[in-house]
């Protein structure tokens, strides 16, 4: 029917409950039923082909790749490798405690500094960036309980500091993790 307004769509519930059980069923689906598998078989067949030519790899990954099975893989690999940090994991501590990563890492003094070009953005003035930068070894806790596997790896935290304009929000690009 082409006259009138189109129909409202079916909603059950409230938008957080139906986020809640996509979260969920995210959660129950293996990986193999996941966009993951994808990153996988490429891990898989990139490092294969590096094996044959003996080459050393490093591969370069953005957020989405920042779970359980990715950086597993990543790791059983034995090439270099940084992911783009999407969640402010559980790790472990020298006395075994846990904390939070960016926790761990603001606790450190800056450790680097460099200079960055940013060009102008929506409700972002151009300028030179300070960018101090900090990184630490940690042992990440994954896993759903976050004690099912330890990974260690590097964690690197880059926050831009006395070159933001006050009306902005510093850069901070939180942490990469690096093997």
């Amino acid at each position: 029917d082409l006259v009138g307004s189109p129909p409202a769509p079916l909603r059950s519930g409230s938008k957080k409950a139906r986020r809640a059980q996509k979260d969920k069923s995210k959660r129950q689906r293996g990986t193999e039923e996941k966009e993951t598998q994808y990153w996988l078989r490429a891990i898989e067949e990139a490092s294969a082909r590096a094996e044959e030519a003996g080459a050393s790899l490093w591969f370069q990954l953005d957020r989405e790749a920042d779970c359980q099975a990715i950086l597993t893989k990543l790791t059983d690999s034995n090439h270099q490798f940084t992911v783009r940090g999407s969640w402010n994991r559980l790790i472990e501590d020298a006395d075994e405690n846990s904390q939070h990563l960016l926790e761990c890492l603001g606790k450190k003094a800056p450790q680097g500094a460099y200079e960055v070009d940013i060009p102008a953005g929506p409700q972002r003035t151009a300028r030179r960036a300070r960018m101090l930068v900090r990184w630490e070894r940690v042992v990440l806790r994954l896993g759903r309980d976050c004690s099912r596997q330890l990974l260690e790896l590097t964690a690197v935290w880059t926050v831009e500091q006395g070159t933001c304009p006050a009306e902005e929000k510093p850069l901070d690009w939180p942490a990469r993790l690096w093997q």
